[in-house]
């Protein structure tokens, strides 16, 4: 019972309440001062085209990739006819005049129809047959990380209805080579695996043959990395055996030289900076001291 003039103390969902509000509050405050930082960010605006004539494509790839980059940093949609419209103001020469001439059509069209039409009016008109061709009949010839760059590269070029995730999956799987495709019958048929997933399967199954393979690999007389001498073992012509010099340098004696050095030990040396008369480093022939010994000019 409380005593009278004094105060009941809160209960408990009453001294709850306040709390909840603060976290809340500061929620909604959280949020405000993330958006305001998020639109104070400088966003990089698209480089103006000019069409013309347009000799390299990629400066329209490229300009087509910045408005689509500056439209979700403003949060507009890809997939209606504003960005369409903020496309024209950077539109310069030729390519403004273009748009202004059937600007009431264009303005209506979404942002797809519009960057076909982009396509048709600045590329060649082989050019994207001739990039669908190399995208559906690639092939792969080096490792599957700079065969999937080249896809990646070629399905830019290709128009909207081409770049299916299920037809590229199936022309990436199509150009792999037959001992990484043997690995990927599974993930090719699974629907759950999408053209991402089937690139980085494969570059884990390259990278694990690779490994295995310089594993197992025991190189030969003829790899060129590999410099193999065929100096033979011997006493020095005078008796006296020729070890390890004052600065602890190992010189071999004469009879341990080849007579002919081969192009392989010559560019060895060479590239070691080694001496082809006494095979040390740091050596040039004309300032070794034992080349008198050898009665004839070290090779050049």
């Amino acid at each position: 019972m409380s005593m009278p003039g004094s105060i009941d103390p809160p209960s408990q969902a009453q001294g709850q309440a306040p709390i909840i509000m603060n976290q809340e509050s500061l929620r909604y405050l959280g949020a405000v001062i993330a958006e305001s930082v998020t639109k104070s960010q400088d966003v990089v605006k698209p480089t103006k085209f000019k069409g013309g004539n347009v000799k390299d494509p990629e400066k329209l790839f490229v300009f087509i990739y910045e408005m689509e980059e500056y439209a979700e940093a403003r949060n507009i949609s890809l997939g209606g006819s504003e960005l369409t419209r903020l496309c024209a103001k950077y539109l310069t020469g030729e390519a403004l005049i273009w748009y202004k001439a059937s600007q009431f059509k264009f303005d209506r069209y979404p942002w797809d129809k519009f960057c076909d039409t982009l396509k048709d009016r600045y590329l060649d008109a082989r050019f994207e047959a001739q990039q669908l061709r190399n995208l559906t009949h690639g092939i792969q010839k080096r490792d599957v990380k700079s065969y999937s760059d080249d896809f990646i590269q070629r399905a830019r070029y290709v128009r909207s209805e081409w770049k299916d995730p299920t037809l590229l999956k199936e022309f990436y799987y199509s150009g792999l080579k037959p001992e990484i495709k043997a690995s990927l019958v599974t993930e090719a048929a699974d629907d759950r695996y999408g053209l991402d997933d089937l690139m980085l399967k494969a570059q884990q199954i390259d990278e694990i043959r690779y490994k295995e393979g310089r594993r197992n690999h025991s190189p030969s007389h003829k790899d060129k990395y590999q410099f193999r001498s065929n100096f033979k073992g011997g006493n020095r012509s005078g008796g006296e055996e020729r070890g390890v010099d004052a600065d602890g340098d190992i010189i071999m004696a004469n009879s341990m030289q080849s007579k002919k050095l081969s192009w392989t030990e010559r560019k060895f040396l060479k590239q070691n900076n080694a001496c082809c008369t006494c095979y040390r480093v740091g050596y040039k022939s004309f300032d070794c001291p034992y080349r008198k010994d050898n009665k004839k000019n070290p090779p050049k």
